[in-house]
């Protein structure tokens, strides 16, 4: 909300930007089109989500400090208006016997403008509120990059990107980097927030932040600009919209990779629409999971991706004991979807390895999923063979063996005689040695008689050659052949 508002009197540190953005998103909830006069929430709920160290004493003191701010803004409506020296928030404590509330209220000024909100965004409060920024100009920074995002929504198979280009005095204009009297500034310790502020914003979910700094030429290398390069994430599931949810979505896991039955149709609706996930039902998304859920417990990569992706193997695991199963699954999707590896590679037995995973974690019996690999082993085997052997037939019906000189078909004969021109010793050695050593798998056995012009070399064998290996034969020999006859 307060991009682009001046703070006239105080300072704010991050924990207190935090206290605000809650106020504001109850404020919200209750009444968007912010009527009302007053706000109350629970201190135990504010203290709560303010993080695992906060006090309400910490929350108290950062309530006195948003009391104490000064705010000077104009009128987007009328650019000859202004606003100045206008209090942030009132607030005072409401303590009975069983509560303890902070009630709050805005000024007018404020209320009409939260009511317009021109340049309103989603602040993900998870990002700043538990104090865990470096610099109390990463929230401001955050909004600012948020605001921008919003332009344009995230879209399964595409780049998903927002440049954000920003000149140093833009960027201290919207942080409120201090300058002096005669309105300069100290760009090192921008640089150094810059820095600084990236890591900062690793907690945002909607987006991934990178900065590039492009420095003017000459001496000193002053920074031109610092541009930003927003990747787009997924909506995250409890934002996207899905079917109800069936009693086959899904199944019980190991609490720490649970995932909500209904995440898998909200799957279904976003990553589905894509063309690499293009005909995925809400089991297969299960399915897949578990798949890359033991590929990464296993440490046996699946693809090459493996080592790769940010959400495979040890990358999925941190994200998973960092930010949860359903942040993991959405994100390794995410990437998945931008850029396919495993997706297309998947086999049916990496869907039921994934599946006897689960029921080892949950203590249940594997032996029917076991099974179900071996039936498929099986029968993947058996349809290699047809192929093979449906292969081979085509094959053979489409060679051409020329008749034999002497009458007759290699086809219909028991008898084939083949008689070569005169040839020296060792190119007959190898000629017999290629008969003998071949491995014949044809069903008909027949007997071969090969000998030269001459006589001088003759020889006689039983063999039973397909279609395919005795015309590989013939060719073989064609070079020499006098005749061939088939009996």
């Amino acid at each position: 909300m307060m991009t682009g508002i001046r703070v006239k009197k105080g300072s704010l540190s991050v924990f207190d930007i935090g206290v605000w953005e809650i106020l504001l998103a109850n404020a919200y909830e209750v009444d968007p089109s912010m009527e009302r006069l007053d706000y109350s929430v629970s201190m135990k709920a504010l203290t709560r989500f303010m993080g695992k160290d906060a006090r309400a004493a910490g929350v108290i003191a950062a309530v006195d400090r948003l009391t104490d701010i000064r705010l000077d803004f104009g009128d987007s409506d009328d650019p000859h208006r202004k606003f100045a020296n206008v209090p942030m928030v009132t607030m005072w404590e409401e303590l009975t016997r069983d509560d303890h509330r902070i009630e709050y209220s805005f000024p007018t000024p404020i209320r009409k403008l939260m009511s317009k909100m021109p340049r309103f965004a989603y602040v993900e409060l998870a990002a700043i509120a538990d104090g865990s920024m470096s610099s109390k100009y990463s929230p401001a920074l955050y909004k600012h990059l948020a605001l921008e995002s919003h332009k344009r929504k995230w879209i399964p198979g595409e780049a998903n990107e927002v440049f954000v280009q920003l000149t140093p005095a833009q960027l201290a204009d919207i942080i409120g980097f201090p300058r002096d009297a005669d309105g300069n500034m100290n760009t090192g310790k921008l640089r150094d927030f810059v820095d600084r502020s990236i890591q900062d914003l690793k907690k945002v979910r909607r987006f991934r932040t990178a900065v590039e700094k492009v420095t003017e030429s000459g001496r000193g290398k002053a920074i031109r600009y610092y541009n930003f390069t927003l990747t787009l994430q997924p909506p995250r599931p409890c934002l996207v919209p899905g079917d109800k949810v069936t009693v086959a979505d899904g199944g019980a896991d190991d609490p720490l990779y649970q995932i909500n039955s209904g995440t898998w149709a909200k799957a279904v609706h976003l990553f589905g629409r894509g063309e690499v996930f293009a005909g995925y039902y809400e089991r297969r998304f299960f399915e897949f999971w578990l798949a890359v859920l033991k590929e990464s417990l296993d440490k046996k990569p699946l693809s090459a991706g493996y080592d790769l992706r940010t959400f495979r193997g040890e990358g999925l695991l941190a994200a998973i004991n960092e930010s949860g199963a359903e942040h993991a699954l959405w994100a390794m999707l995410a990437e998945e979807a931008g850029d396919p590896d495993l997706a297309g590679k998947m086999t049916y037995q990496d869907r039921i390895e994934g599946q006897i995973g689960r029921a080892e974690r949950i203590g249940a019996k594997t032996t029917k999923l076991k099974k179900l690999i071996q039936i498929e082993a099986e029968a993947v085997e058996r349809e290699k063979q047809q192929v093979l052997a449906a292969a081979r037939a085509a094959a053979e019906a489409a060679l051409v063996i020329p008749a034999g000189t002497g009458g007759g078909e290699f086809e219909d004969c028991v008898k084939a005689i083949l008689q070569l021109n005169d040839i020296e010793d060792q190119h007959w050695q190898n000629i017999v040695a290629r008969i003998e050593e071949t491995r014949w798998t044809g069903n008909r056995k027949i007997v071969l008689r090969v000998y030269t012009v001459s006589g001088h070399h003759r020889s006689t064998f039983k063999i039973s050659p397909t279609k395919t290996e005795w015309s590989s034969l013939i060719e073989e020999v064609a070079s020499i052949t006098a005749e061939v006859i088939y009996q």
